[in-house]
C-alpha cells in the first residue's frame, strides 16, 4: 500500500515538474504507450522463458546451476546473429513493423503452447525446440517495439524515453519475479490438494496395501516395518513433483493468455511508421 503511494506521488510529481526525469505526457502518443506496455509484457514473458524450465529441471530431475546453463546459452547467443536479420527485415519499407511484431508474439505464444505438453520425462533436451522459438521470436518483438518508440520523437525527447523504458524493465523485472513465486505457490497449492483429494476417494477401491506388502516385500526386506514409511514418504514425493509439473503447464497457459493480450493491444493501438532513409549525399558543387 505504501509503495502504490509513493508511485502515485512520483507520477504527479512528474507530470508537474518543470523539469521531469519522465516525461508522462509522451504516453498520450499511442505508439509510445504501444511499445512500453508490449515491452513490459515481453519482458515478463523473458523470465517465464528461462525461469521454468530452470525450476522444472532443478527440482524433477535435480540438475545443478551448471547443466540448466546450455538451455540460458541457447536463447542468448543465438539472436546475435538473429537481431542483425530481424533489423534488415524491418529496415523495408514496404514490410510493416507491427506485423512483425505480432508475428514474433505469435511464436513466443506457440512456444509456450509446446510447453504445455511437459510431463516427468522431459529432460533439458526437450526444451530446446521452445529455445529455438524464443531466439527468432524476442528479436522480432523487440526491435519493432523500439521502432514504435523511437520513430514519432522529437530530439529533445529522446533522454525522457530512455528513462521511461529503463524503468519499465526494472518494474517488469520485479513484477514477473513475483507473479512467477505467486503462480507456482498458488497452482502447486491447488493440484496437490486436488490429487491428494482424488486419491482419498479412489483409496478403498485400490487393493489393501498391507497384503500386497506382505506378498511382495516382506520376504527381500530386512524391516519389513520400514515399508509403510517409506511407502507414504515416496508418495508425498510423487505428489509435490507431479503438482509442480502440472503448475508449470498452467504457468505456460497463462503465458499464452498474454500473448494474446498483447497481440490484441498491437492490433489497435499503433499506427504504422516507416523505417529511417539514409540522407542523401551533397552535390559537389563546382
Amino acid at each position: 500500500m505504501g509503495t502504490t503511494s509513493l508511485f502515485a506521488v512520483f507520477i504527479v510529481n512528474e507530470w508537474h515538474h518543470s523539469l521531469p526525469f519522465f516525461r508522462i505526457q509522451l504516453l498520450k502518443q499511442r505508439n509510445i504507450a504501444d511499445a512500453l506496455l508490449t515491452l513490459f509484457g515481453v519482458l515478463v514473458l523473458s523470465v517465464v522463458t528461462v525461469s521454468v524450465p530452470s525450476h522444472y529441471l532443478t527440482a524433477v530431475k535435480s540438475y545443478r546451476p551448471i547443466q540448466t546453463t546450455p538451455f540460458s546459452l541457447l536463447i542468448a547467443i543465438p539472436q546475435l546473429l538473429a537481431l542483425p536479420l530481424v533489423a534488415a527485415i524491418c529496415n523495408i519499407r514496404r514490410i510493416d513493423c507491427r506485423h512483425v511484431l505480432m508475428a514474433g508474439l505469435g511464436l513466443m505464444g506457440l512456444s509456450y503452447w509446446l510447453g504445455t505438453w511437459i510431463c516427468a520425462d522431459w529432460v533439458r533436451d526437450n526444451f530446446y525446440p521452445i529455445a529455438l522459438l524464443t531466439v527468432f521470436a524476442q528479436p522480432m518483438v523487440i526491435i519493432p517495439v523500439l521502432m514504435l518508440a523511437t520513430m514519432g520523437l522529437g530530439p529533445t525527447d529522446g533522454p525522457f524515453i530512455s528513462g521511461m523504458v529503463n524503468m519499465t524493465k526494472g518494474m517488469a523485472s520485479a513484477v514477473a519475479d513475483g507473479l512467477l513465486d505467486a503462480l507456482f505457490r498458488r497452482r502447486e497449492q491447488y493440484h496437490s490438494s486436488m490429487l491428494l483429494d482424488h486419491m482419498g476417494h479412489i483409496q478403498f477401491s485400490l487393493p489393501p496395501f498391507d497384503a500386497v506388502r506382505q506378498s511382495l516385500f516382506d520376504p527381500h526386506l530386512v524391516d519389513p516395518g520400514s515399508v509403510n514409511s517409506a511407502a507414504m514418504s515416496l508418495f508425498h514425493r510423487e505428489v509435490g513433483m507431479q503438482s509442480l509439473i502440472l503448475a508449470c503447464a498452467d504457468i505456460y497457459v497463462v503465458m499464452i493468455g498474454v500473448c494474446t493480450l498483447l497481440i490484441g493491444l498491437n492490433l489497435v493501438l499503433p499506427s504504422r511508421v516507416y523505417p529511417p532513409r539514409a540522407a542523401a549525399p551533397l552535390s559537389r558543387q563546382s
